[in-house]
Parts: C-alpha cells; sequence; structure tokens
C-alpha cells in the first residue's frame, strides 16, 4: 500500500483537527487540560508539553521525538501518530492510560510500542503500515476492543496481547512476517474477524484457542502457510461457524 493510500485511510480513521493548538484550557489540582489539535513538527508538539488530559483528537505526524508530550496521561477523542521517518519508539507516551482510538499508521521507523504499557482504557486500536515494528509488548494491559485492526506491519507475533479477552472487529491483514497469533489465546469473543494475506501464519502455537463463542463472520483467505487442518480445528472449536477461504 503506498503512502498515497495510507493518507486517505488515516483521514477515515480520526477526524479532522485544527492545525494550530489552542492555548491550555484550564488547570486543575489534579493537571492541565488542553483543546486537541494536530502538530506536524516537533516544534508543534511542544505546545502541547505539560499537557496531562486532552479534551478532543490530537493528531502528530513529521516528528522523531514524542517527549513534549511525558505528561499525558488522556486523550478523550482518537490519539493518532501517522508518516513519521525517524520516530523509533513511543518514548514519551509512558503516561498514557485512557484514549478512545490509538492510530498508529504508515511510521517507517516505528519498531518499539512498549511505552504504551500504562494504557488500559482504549476502545479501538487501529496499527496501519508499520514495517519496522516486530510486536505489540506495549499493549499488554489491554482487556476489551470495539475495533483491532493489524493492517500491514512487520510483527511477527502478536505478543502483548495476552490479557485481551473481547473485540468486537478484528482485522489481521497482509503481515508478511506474522508467524504467530498465540498470544490472542486468551480471547473469549469475537464479534467479526477477518484473517487473510499473512503468508507465513501458522496455528502451531494457537489460533484463537479460547474463542468460546461463535463470530457472526469468520474470514480466513490466502493464508498460504495456515494449514486446512488448522482451520478446521477452529471451525470445530466454535460449532457452527463458517468460515470463508481459498
Amino acid at each position: 500500500m503506498t503512502n498515497a493510500k495510507y493518507l486517505v485511510l488515516a483521514a477515515g480513521l480520526s477526524m479532522a483537527c485544527s492545525t494550530s493548538h489552542r492555548e491550555v484550557t484550564a488547570p486543575s489540582a489534579s493537571g492541565t487540560i488542553c483543546e486537541g489539535g494536530r502538530a506536524t513538527n516537533t516544534v508543534e508538539l511542544e505546545r502541547f508539553a505539560h499537557c496531562t488530559d486532552i479534551r478532543g483528537n490530537l493528531k502528530v505526524g513529521g516528528v522523531s521525538t514524542l517527549a513534549p508530550l511525558a505528561t499525558l496521561r488522556s486523550v478523550s477523542g482518537s490519539l493518532t501518530i501517522e508518516n513519521t521517518r525517524e520516530l523509533g519508539s513511543l518514548e514519551g507516551l509512558e503516561r498514557l492510560e485512557s484514549v478512545k482510538g490509538l492510530v498508529l499508521i504508515a511510521n517507517l521507523d516505528l519498531e518499539d510500542i512498549s511505552a504504551l504499557s500504562a494504557l488500559q482504557s482504549v476502545s479501538t486500536i487501529d496499527i496501519v503500515g508499520n514495517p519496522e515494528l516486530s510486536n505489540l509488548s506495549g499493549l499488554v494491559n489491554v482487556q476489551k476492543l470495539e475495533r483491532l485492526r493489524l493492517d500491514d506491519n512487520g510483527i511477527h507475533s502478536t505478543v502483548g496481547l495476552e490479557q485481551l479477552t473481547e473485540i468486537g472487529d478484528l482485522s489481521i491483514s497482509n503481515n508478511q512476517a506474522l508467524i504467530s497469533v498465540g498470544s490472542m489465546n486468551g480471547v473469549a469473543k469475537i464479534g467479526r474477524m477477518v484473517v487473510e494475506r499473512n503468508p507465513r501464519l501458522a496455528g502451531y502455537y494457537g489460533l484463537f484457542n479460547g474463542v468460546q463463542t461463535k463470530p457472526a463472520m469468520a474470514k480466513f483467505s490466502d493464508n498460504v502457510g495456515l494449514s486446512a487442518a488448522e482451520q478446521a480445528r477452529f471451525q470445530a472449536q466454535v460449532p457452527a461457524t463458517h468460515i470463508a477461504s481459498r
């Protein structure tokens, strides 16, 4: 997928934000509340320094560090980090505990998201087009999601998702290096799921072994490393589930 396509996708995943940051809304006993906005470089991101809570959406792009966000604890809307070339980690987000939506898209050098380990409250996660990202270790405290999208990344496994128990919509697609989703064996409920075009994916370490209720839709397609027997075991595990595959 080209960067131009990622730009279109990012626009669909997060609402348009103002290009300038509004001044601090209100200091409080527990911290500083700021209005959301957009930062297209590190200088603009500095305007959010000392904010503990952001009201609305925050969109960040073109930066090499997230250090100015070191005091950030919550974002009431979406936090989008997109189109970066020198951002190797999410250092600076160690205090982030709550965000409605997390979007990481087209970050070409992003390798490590372990700085998100304090994050507990989040509704949707979209991680798309991060070719150097090898695992999801920063999501260790996330338990329920309305949507999880893992597409076009460099991940070898889903390590980091061991505490996840429920997902509304799940997409795992076009991850050329993905071998195992065994870390998701604790997920008991998935509403809809699409797992496709992951050529190295195998079921050796488990294939959603903990799912207990029938998904409304389950599609496994073009995962050439996933045997028919492994798919059949998943189908037998969740009776009456229809698996569309090619």
